[in-house]
């Protein structure tokens, strides 16, 4: 038990610096696992979201992920990308991040209308 604690700690630290200068707020990146049964470290690639894995979010809070991990992105690259946001209805407030931000919203009953920054113009389909 005191050896599986140890590997448990290196595996913990050597991920803490294999990611040392990444600024997450709400994301974690797991890089290695412990296998209960053998004790043995191995290799894996998980995100998960307030403590929650990745596949059990819902779509907004897979989206506010995905947005983090984008401006993360961004930080290593030393560039600013657009980012497209896709299904934005489901987000209750809109971020505020640098960059180019496009988002996608399905508004029922409504023509195709696209917006910048609270200027709107309608397309109209040709007859």
């Amino acid at each position: 038990a005191l050896l599986l604690g140890a590997v448990n700690s290196y595996g913990a630290r050597r991920t803490e610096l294999m990611l040392g200068g990444l600024q997450l707020d709400k994301v974690r990146i797991q890089l290695t696992e412990l296998v209960k049964t053998t004790g043995e470290l191995k290799d894996t690639f998980k995100i998960t979201y307030e403590g929650r894995e990745y596949r059990k979010l819902s779509l907004s809070e897979r989206t506010w992920a995905g947005l983090e991990l984008s401006a993360m992105l961004s930080a290593l690259a030393g560039r600013e990308y657009p980012v497209f946001v896709d299904n934005a209805e489901s987000l209750e407030k809109l971020p505020s991040r640098k960059g180019q931000l496009l988002f996608a919203r399905m508004v029922a009953n409504q023509p195709l209308r696209i917006q910048s920054r609270g200027h709107a113009a309608q397309l109209r389909r040709a007859g």
